[in-house]
């Protein structure tokens, strides 16, 4: 009986950690198809149990996000607090990608309500 169990257990687990994966490059492949992108801010970076904790806000169709996300590929800190181009899912704005190699202008504050389909350029 308790065989079966830890068996059971197992096999919820994988399919979970699966499900996740599969969530995970649905996401970013949406993101890269149709994403729009919004300025958005890093607020901080803090450590998180596997990787940084990463808290960030930017708005969207009229309302503002404040979201945060545990990523375990920052070990280094390559980020810092400030203005960043996000590509987001205009279906689910929750779901961003950071752009860091693009340079957000101090004279851009602001995105349109629909954000863009490239990034500007100025």
């Amino acid at each position: 009986m308790k065989k079966n169990l830890n068996t059971i257990v197992v096999i919820a687990v994988i399919i979970g950690v699966v499900g996740l994966i599969i969530k995970n490059i649905t996401d970013s492949n949406r993101i890269n198809d149709k994403g729009v992108y919004v300025i958005g801010n890093i607020e901080k970076i803090g450590p998180g149990s596997g990787g940084q904790r990463v808290y960030v806000s930017y708005k969207f169709r009229g309302e503002i996000y404040n979201i945060d996300y545990l990523n375990p590929n920052w070990q280094d800190n390559k980020a810092i607090v400030g203005k960043y181009f996000f590509k987001i899912d205009p279906t689910n704005p929750k779901s961003i990608d950071i752009v860091f190699d693009k340079f957000v202008p101090d004279s851009l504050n602001e995105s349109p309500s629909e954000g863009w389909d490239s990034i500007p350029i100025y």
